[in-house]
């Protein structure tokens, strides 16, 4: 397996709420994660939301749980691109906010790859473009 050390592509602060949205990317996947900010610092991740695998999917639901080396890859069957897409280039990446910042949507060239809802009640749903099943780490983002 490739080296897993992972780098933040994109991220943005909330305009109104402490909570950020950075997406980091390792040589297996790409994620994104909603997390608290306390003071300006990072911290609790709220939700990590798989975005895409970059080298083939694992047969099976394997483990879905993160370790301390890097995010899991999501299992084949749950994958548009089971063989793997590319990796995504920061500038053509861009993070958007509803207007009452209870969503945030990453898009590639204007168009979306990934849209995170959360509420102060602590319900958040997060969706992938490239997920075509559902499972514990993204719903399918259906384009109507």
């Amino acid at each position: 397996m490739e080296n897993t050390e992972s780098k933040v592509i994109i991220d943005s602060m909330s305009p109104s709420l402490p909570v950020a949205l950075i997406v980091e990317e390792d040589a297996n996947t790409t994620y994104a994660y909603l997390v608290e900010l306390n003071g300006g610092a990072i911290g609790e991740v709220i939700i990590a939301t798989w975005i895409r695998n970059h080298n083939p999917a694992p047969s099976g639901e394997g483990s879905l749980n993160f370790s301390a080396d890097s995010a899991p890859m999501l299992p084949a069957e749950f994958c548009a691109h089971p063989q793997g897409a590319p990796r995504f280039k920061s500038e053509d990446l861009e993070c958007l906010w509803s207007e009452d910042n209870t969503a945030a949507a990453i898009s590639e060239k204007g168009e979306l790859l990934c849209v995170i809802n959360f509420s102060e009640e602590g319900e958040v749903t997060s969706f992938s473009k490239d997920c075509i099943k559902a499972n514990e780490l993204a719903l399918p983002l259906e384009n109507n």
